[in-house]
């Protein structure tokens, strides 16, 4: 489409639809609780979440990635109805992993507000795991071999036949904090990026909710239900399970051209609590924490003082 038309159409968008772009992003990292974060905010009177959560528009990079939303106008549908509020958001992990989505989110919202999530790095890796296995991504069981596949996995072998995003099972790659940490330093300078961590909501939850709101720039909204949202799932029925992640990326996205976004996350909501349940994983054995730990170790020092913030409890075993 000529460029001319593409403005037109976005202002029409814009001026029809009530869409305001977005003016915050929850960046990453996978697994850091940024879910619950999304729904506590999204309570918010003045706040607008997009519908989906992910819309996953600014990493470009990340061009396997079967469901990432890759036009504009569409990209922009998910914020309808959003011009009356004060805080337009989403929250698309991928985009801390992503080495272009700061530059993007930059150009598209030179004044936007950045709010990365951090957690362990085993035990976000290993989160991650299983909720690939969960999803359909992986398929390889064992968490310990899955770490070990990632060098092969890397030239493209031993892939899943169905993984609707290769790049996510690179598991050591993905939590490299301080270099994906910087780039957003570098666009929007420390004073737009507030970095929290899981450690913190665990431990105090509304104190992290009142702080980002301040960052925000909004006054505290009580009645906030802070329930733990994106649990550690499993589907009840082995039959369910197979026939799920027998859908292909590409099933998928064929599914999301023809039925809106907000259809299928209403239909979703509506059977998810009869056909999954939440289960507690095991904890990492010793041997492989200690593994992770002295893997880990010379991110976590670069993390802490980047920061100038102690994060060795994360190589004593917390988490």
């Amino acid at each position: 489409m000529p460029v001319t038309g593409r403005v037109t159409n976005l202002v029409s968008l814009q001026k029809e639809k009530g869409v305001k772009r977005p003016n915050f992003f929850i960046v990453g990292a996978p697994k850091c609780g940024t879910t619950s974060m999304y729904f506590y905010l999204k309570q918010h009177p003045d706040i607008f979440m997009s519908i989906p959560k992910e819309p996953l528009h600014f990493c470009k990079d990340l061009t396997n990635h079967k469901l990432r939303t890759r036009d504009l106008m569409e990209y922009l549908s998910f914020f309808e109805g959003s011009s009356d509020y004060k805080r337009v958001g989403e929250a698309s992990t991928w985009y801390l992993y992503s080495r272009v989505a700061a530059r993007e989110i930059k150009s598209f919202s030179p004044d936007a507000k950045i709010i990365i999530m951090l957690r362990s790095i085993p035990e976000a890796m290993y989160s991650l795991h299983s909720q690939y296995l969960f999803l359909g991504n992986e398929t390889e069981k064992d968490f310990e071999r899955a770490l070990e596949l990632v060098p092969e996995r890397q030239e493209g072998r031993h892939v899943p036949e169905a993984a609707y995003f290769p790049d996510g099972l690179l598991y050591t790659q993905v939590y490299r904090y301080t270099d994906q940490i910087q780039r957003y330093f570098r666009e929007f300078g420390r004073e737009n990026v507030l970095v929290v961590t899981l450690d913190e909501m665990k431990q105090d939850v509304e104190e992290v909710y009142c702080r980002i709101l301040n960052f925000l720039e909004l006054d505290f909204a009580d009645r906030v239900n802070f329930k733990k949202y994106n649990s550690n799932g499993r589907f009840k029925s082995k039959f369910v399970q197979e026939l799920i992640q027998k859908l292909s990326g590409d099933t998928k996205q064929n599914i999301r051209d023809l039925v809106p976004v907000r259809t299928c996350m209403e239909a979703w909501r509506s059977i998810e609590p009869a056909v999954v349940e939440t289960f507690s994983r095991p904890p990492l054995s010793r041997e492989l924490r200690q593994k992770l730990n002295e893997q880990t170790k010379p991110e976590v020092e670069r993390l802490s003082n980047l920061l100038d913030r102690d994060f060795s409890h994360w190589l004593n075993g917390a988490g």
